[in-house]
């Protein structure tokens, strides 16, 4: 079982060494600002990845490629996009995609030798490097709530036009 507390200060560590002002996110931003930190490309494509996969991060000589699933809920897409990105700043090493992925899945993604992390349902949830992942997306969340910048992910609060006045009188969004 994943103690979040050992794990904590870790990601807490990776989170805050950032220094990201969250008062001013917005998704591309945040990607950029992880680019320009590590001095390395990230390259974020739309795959519809096969056996169930949301995601995957392959680290190429060049470049961090993120390959996510395109027809899930935005807050889902976004969810595992920031997912990948976790293991990105916490320097994971990620698991053999070669033994888990098929050869044209492979080749699809230009995997040749190098590791990566897939997200799926239920595979490799269990890792000590996932429950880290989740627990950055976790952070970075409450971080966003507290800079009031928890809709650049989830977007208005409602959709119903009648209902945006009381909603917005929450100030939930602001």
């Amino acid at each position: 079982m994943f103690d979040i507390q050992q794990h904590l200060p870790t990601v807490q560590a990776a989170l805050d060494g950032l220094a990201y002002d969250f008062a001013q996110f917005e998704i591309t931003d945040f990607v950029r600002h992880i680019e320009t930190r590590r001095q390395r490309p990230i390259i974020i494509k739309d795959d519809p990845l096969t056996d169930g996969w949301f995601g995957a991060w392959v680290p190429l000589e060049t470049a961090d490629y993120v390959f996510l699933r395109p027809h899930v809920h935005r807050a889902h897409y976004l969810h595992n996009l920031l997912h990948e990105l976790a293991h990105i700043v916490l320097k994971h090493r990620g698991i053999d995609l070669r033994e888990v992925l098929d050869v044209a899945s492979l080749a699809k993604l230009g995997v040749t030798r190098s590791g990566g992390h897939l997200r799926a349902p239920g595979r490799f949830r269990d890792t000590v490097e996932d429950g880290q992942a989740e627990l950055f997306v976790y952070l970075l969340q409450g971080y966003l709530v507290q800079a009031h910048r928890l809709h650049e992910l989830y977007g208005a609060i409602t959709s119903i036009e009648h209902l945006k006045r009381y909603m917005d009188g929450l100030d939930l969004n602001s």
